[in-house]
């Protein structure tokens, strides 16, 4: 999911440029098919990674999920910045090894953190629901 979040993002910067030069600079961009493509794509890539996300959730823990999906969306996104403002040149080698350390200091910190959730999320006795005990009755005759 962080990586449809990341290329979702990246249409944004395209569908955003594309309105820019449309009203500021006077040039219609939306002469053209392509225009309206970027933002079929945008809108197809938020629906695919809402529901990839939602899919996510009925299999992992979000403790796991969400750190993992930013972690990889940072990553992405900021690869994706630098192609489309074609800046790579410009980042020192030393702040793209700090970036990448930082990247392992999450990535360990998530692990660490699925370790102590798979061992404390054993399942537990669930005792039975019945009508006279269950939330609903409860809040209901808590008034």
């Amino acid at each position: 999911t962080g990586m449809l979040s990341a290329q979702s993002f990246l249409t944004g910067k395209f569908a955003v440029e594309l309105a820019k030069v449309s009203l500021l600079d006077k040039e219609n961009q939306f002469h053209y098919l392509g225009s309206y493509v970027i933002y079929g794509i945008m809108g197809v890539y938020a629906v695919v990674n809402i529901v990839t996300m939602n899919e996510a959730m009925k299999f992992y823990d979000m403790t796991l999920l969400v750190p993992l999906s930013f972690a990889v969306f940072v990553v992405f996104s900021t690869m994706n910045t630098l192609t489309f403002y074609d800046d790579w040149k410009s980042i020192p080698l030393v702040r793209i090894i700090a970036v990448l350390a930082s990247l392992l200091v999450v990535l360990l910190g998530v692990a660490t953190l699925a370790g102590f959730v798979l061992r404390t999320n054993e399942p537990e006795a669930v005792p039975p629901v019945d009508e006279e005990h269950n939330v609903s009755t409860y809040l209901l005759n808590s008034k």
